[in-house]
């Protein structure tokens, strides 16, 4: 038995950026946009002269006179782990980090199937949650940072309470791995995707389970009020007030409290992969 996810992870994304880091970021735009067509031209048209034109590039580039502004970084702390990470969560108390495992060869359990917490400012640990049979493969955490949520290759969702470490619950009634999750700002809606699996048969990968469906679940009772079809086996899920937004190739708007498609967003293209919502 196999499953069509690899151990390859898409990047971590911080989502609580400084204004001085955005202001950085704007800056390599506005070279990006500026200066790389005038280094990219001369190269696509085989110029003689492009060797003076790389030359050119190796000398301080003049910016714009609004991003002058040096950005002062510093390593705030480092953490050594004596294994992968897969998932990182910040909590919005603003010195708790969460982390969790991932399954690689020779891991152990208590790594892959373990969120851990951490007081990032002294690098010390705080607590762990424990109590999944299988690696975890998807975190999230409700916006007030008293409810945690982790999907795993076990087939459930835990539900913790991140202030005490208390199990709150478990939802059962997914038919195969948690693949992605998200959970609202109330703590109140958990929605969850699982993917297809296959074996190899004949040297042919054949499904055995068919579960590409997005489930809206409603606590603290835990029950399934919408089951929904998903087209890829990892999407992308943001949720903001009472919409979702799953995130594949076309993008969708879905109404958390009926279920229904709200909005088709454009096609992404192969570059694009995160996509997030506003508050409102």
């Amino acid at each position: 038995m196999f499953q069509d996810s690899s151990i390859e992870e898409m990047p971590i994304l911080l989502d609580r950026v400084s204004d001085s880091a955005s202001d950085f970021l704007q800056d390599a735009e506005i070279w990006r946009d500026h200066q790389m067509p005038a280094l990219e031209n001369p190269l696509r048209n085989g110029d003689p002269d492009s060797d003076r034109t790389l030359q050119s590039f190796s000398k301080p580039v003049e910016q714009p006179e609004q991003s002058n502004r040096k950005i002062p970084l510093r390593c705030l702390q480092a953490f050594s782990f004596s294994h992968a990470v897969r998932r990182i969560v910040f909590h919005p108390d603003e010195e708790m980090l969460l982390t969790v495992g991932s399954p690689t060869r020779g891991s152990l359990s208590e790594v892959t199937n373990t969120v851990r917490a951490w007081n990032w400012r002294t690098g010390n640990p705080i607590f762990s949650l424990k109590g999944h049979r299988a690696p975890i493969r998807a975190i999230a955490l409700s916006q007030d940072g008293y409810t945690l949520v982790t999907g795993s290759d076990d087939r459930t969702i835990k539900v913790w309470n991140v202030r005490t470490g208390e199990e709150l619950t478990t939802l059962n009634g997914q038919r195969s791995p948690v693949s992605a999750i998200a959970i609202s700002a109330d703590g109140q809606t958990v929605v969850s995707s699982g993917c297809n699996q296959y074996e190899l048969r004949d040297r042919q990968a054949r499904w055995t389970v068919r579960d590409r469906a997005l489930r809206i679940w409603k606590l603290p009772q835990g029950e399934i009020t919408h089951l929904l079809p998903c087209v890829s086996d990892a999407p992308i899920l943001s949720m903001r007030g009472k919409a979702l937004l799953k995130i594949e190739r076309r993008p969708e708007v879905i109404s958390l409290q009926t279920g229904e498609t709200r909005l088709h967003l454009n096609w992404l293209t192969a570059c694009e992969q995160w996509l997030a919502m506003t508050s409102d």
